[in-house]
């Protein structure tokens, strides 16, 4: 797989955790999908989807104890701030061709 199209799948598998606003856990789903597809074709976009599925996760379950501290109107922000925030600065990255890394605001699974 050539450089143009390893940054290509890598801005697509942060992108498309955008797909849940119109899919419901599409969020989770999309970029698993596409990473399990494409994670043996190239270490590169391996790593992204590693990371990208790690961030959907730790989302996930920033998600559910959010909705809970919504009760507390805290929640919102929670949801806006890491959801929002996290994929659209860290979907940057692959155009650029650098690695990436969720380390501030994931939890830390082994794919």
């Amino acid at each position: 797989m050539d450089a143009s199209t390893e940054r290509t799948y890598g801005l697509f598998l942060h992108l498309s955790a955008f797909s849940g606003f119109i899919i419901p856990l599409a969020t989770l789903f999309a970029p698993l999908i596409l990473w399990l597809i494409k994670r043996h074709e190239s270490e590169y976009v391996d790593a992204h989807g590693k990371a990208a599925v790690n961030f959907q996760i730790s989302y996930f379950i920033y998600a559910i104890v959010s909705s809970i501290l919504i009760f507390v109107f805290i929640g919102f922000v929670l949801v806006f701030i890491v959801g929002i925030a996290g994929s659209y600065s860290l979907s940057l990255r692959p155009s650029k061709h650098r690695t990436v890394s969720y380390t501030n605001i994931r939890c830390r699974f082994h794919l």
